[in-house]
């Protein structure tokens, strides 16, 4: 039997493509390529000129790379996560590393299973950031020609300011080819498409006041010297999703508070710091802290 001239024609024969793994065996003229996996109207059938790959057997992202004869679209981009029944999952090559929020840097870590004989593989990536169900829009394209090495790949996008929150879609292409479009025939690699959740934009701050180190919410307090230096500190954290600029600690009783930044990432925090003498009684004073959100609002 002679394979049809175009077809990646498979037979008779097993299709090895990952170590103790064979996912086809084709005895006929199909055409049997890795496709995506997006719903509707993303483009992943092969009548929709979808995201396909001839597969170069362990060249792929993550572990695992299996052939179909067309795209799989499903709801939650699993139709090639869920085929053939029994197989291993293959789209386990990209791992966000958290969720992304609008106006935002976000994180993934894409996985490369093996060296190309041209040394290059090449990441192109994109995200349906305004939910309208495609990857048309200029923003959309997250990475480009980003050259990857074998092994975890930590990279780093923005997140549109303008993404909508919600369920959207991601499509990944892993090629020697430049240039990949998020549809189209690839001579080699892989397309992986994963449902993925933004999140809201939350801005949130937290302030901690110490005295002498004491956290002394409550009276009575640490007992002090009257005429004594006294120390307070002011832990400030960055307990939202978004950064946080003009960032301002004050104190009730016009202690001046001095912190070294006025700018925290998500996550980050600092220690501000205020000093004053020991009076005679019950002495409380408050700390209170402000901070600016991506959108201009106040927190």
């Amino acid at each position: 039997m002679s394979p049809v001239p175009g077809t990646s024609h498979l037979g008779p024969a097993l299709a090895y493509v990952g170590p103790g793994q064979t996912v086809a065996v084709d005895f006929g003229n199909r055409q049997l390529l890795d496709y995506g996996d997006a719903p509707g109207p993303f483009l992943t059938l092969k009548s929709a000129n979808g995201a396909r790959h001839h597969v170069v057997p362990r060249y792929c992202l993550g572990s695992n790379i299996d052939l179909e004869p067309e795209g799989q679209p499903h709801p939650a981009a699993l139709g090639d996560d869920l085929n053939p029944t029994g197989a291993p999952n293959d789209e386990d090559g990209v791992r966000f590393l958290g969720p992304p929020v609008p106006g935002t840097m976000a994180q993934v870590e894409v996985t490369v299973n093996m060296a190309t004989m041209n040394g290059q593989s090449l990441l192109q990536a994109w995200i349906d950031f305004d939910g309208d169900q495609d990857w048309s829009d200029p923003a959309e394209q997250i990475f480009t020609d980003v050259p990857l090495t074998v092994g975890p790949n930590v990279l780093s996008f923005l997140v549109s300011p303008e993404t909508v929150p919600g369920t959207s879609m991601a499509r990944f292409r892993l090629s020697t080819q430049a240039g990949l479009a998020f549809a189209g025939e690839a001579p080699d690699g892989e397309v992986e498409d994963y449902g993925i959740e933004i999140d809201p934009p939350l801005a949130s701050i937290d302030l901690e006041k110490f005295t002498e180190g004491d956290d002394a919410d409550t009276a009575p307090g640490p007992t002090l010297v009257v005429g004594d230096p006294v120390e307070w500190t002011y832990q400030v954290k960055n307990t939202g999703n978004v950064p946080l600029s003009n960032i301002q600690v004050t104190d009730d009783h016009g202690v001046v508070v001095t912190c070294p930044w006025t700018v925290l990432g998500v996550g980050e925090s600092m220690v501000g710091q205020a000093t004053g003498t020991v009076v005679l009684g019950q002495y409380g004073n408050v700390g209170t802290v402000t901070a600016r959100a991506l959108d201009g609002s106040t927190v």
